[in-house]
């Protein structure tokens, strides 16, 4: 029983998780639009609405545009969690003599 829970039971509820957010998603994205009022020039295609959204969510474009401070903590967070998770192997796969942890040989 502790194998399942440990072992099984997160990629299920991964697996769960991740097909219910893509049919969430494809559920708002082929909503019917009532009013079909053009706001500002956007993309024709899907895929060119795919690209700009995914932009979006990778570059947070409106929140540089309307908070920059907000932005810079929104980028600043994240790169400083993957980069602390990425110096460490660096240091393991580039051996240089400057980069050398203070303690005993060996």
């Amino acid at each position: 029983m502790l194998y399942f829970i440990m072992q099984i039971m997160p990629y299920i509820a991964l697996t769960v998780f991740t097909l219910g957010m893509l049919y969430r998603l494809g559920r708002w994205a082929g909503a019917r639009i009532v009013h079909n009022i053009t706001l500002s020039p956007f993309p024709g295609t899907k895929t060119q609405a795919a690209a700009v959204i995914g932009s979006e969510v990778i570059f947070f474009r409106s929140l540089f545009k309307s908070d920059f401070a907000l932005w810079l903590g929104a980028w600043a967070m994240p790169n400083a969690g993957l980069s602390t998770d990425l110096i460490p192997n660096r240091r393991r796969d580039f051996p240089i003599s400057t980069f050398r942890l203070p303690g005993p040989p060996g």
